[in-house]
């Protein structure tokens, strides 16, 4: 006797649907890249990220389902119906806009999923993409180093953070042109 997608496969007006619980799922979009048949995909626009699903093309493999890490997902036969749409929504959520450099960079259901994992506080979620994170880690590094060293003081001017010589003799010096760092740059 043939396996169940076997069987499944002669059955006329009927096919495959995948279901998700949309308050487990990340959208990590493991099940998308792990489908044989690409009848899982993910679509990213400017503002969301969206699992896809085509009855069409799942074989009932059941690869999605035993790749998942949330186990959101959820594998039925169903009927056929006249008019439906050839692909549907399993699950979206909205991209995060990075408060520094104003680009999406992650879908939200993602980094709070990964939030959880780790037992942060869903309220600790990142407001800044990863480049802009390191940026700014990178000059608080350099920044507290310097004032540490005592051989700096800082101030801004603009949008700039200049840094000069903090020497006795004169501690009124003009910037160090070389040396410069922000946010900004």
């Amino acid at each position: 006797m043939g396996s169940e997608s076997d069987q499944h496969a002669g059955s006329p007006g009927r096919h495959w649907q995948v279901e998700v619980d949309a308050d487990k799922c990340s959208l990590c979009e493991v099940c998308g890249k792990h489908c044989p048949t690409g009848a899982i995909r993910s679509e990213q626009t400017e503002d969301a990220l969206s699992i896809l699903f085509r009855y069409r093309l799942c074989d009932g493999c059941r690869d999605c389902l035993n790749i998942c890490p949330e186990k959101a997902m959820r594998l039925a036969e169903a009927e056929a119906e006249p008019g439906a749409p050839d692909e549907i929504v399993l699950a979206a959520s909205d991209m995060l806009r990075c408060s520094v450099c104003g680009g999406n960079f992650a879908p939200e259901a993602k980094l709070r999923a990964a939030s959880h994992r780790r037992g942060d506080d869903a309220g600790l979620i990142p407001n800044q993409c990863p480049l802009c994170r390191r940026t700014q880690m990178v000059v608080r590094f350099i920044e507290e180093k310097r004032k540490m060293e005592g051989r700096m003081a800082e101030y801004k001017t603009g949008t700039k953070w200049h840094w000069k010589p903090v020497a006795a003799e004169d501690p009124d010096a003009p910037p160090c042109p070389d040396v410069q760092a922000g946010p900004s740059d």
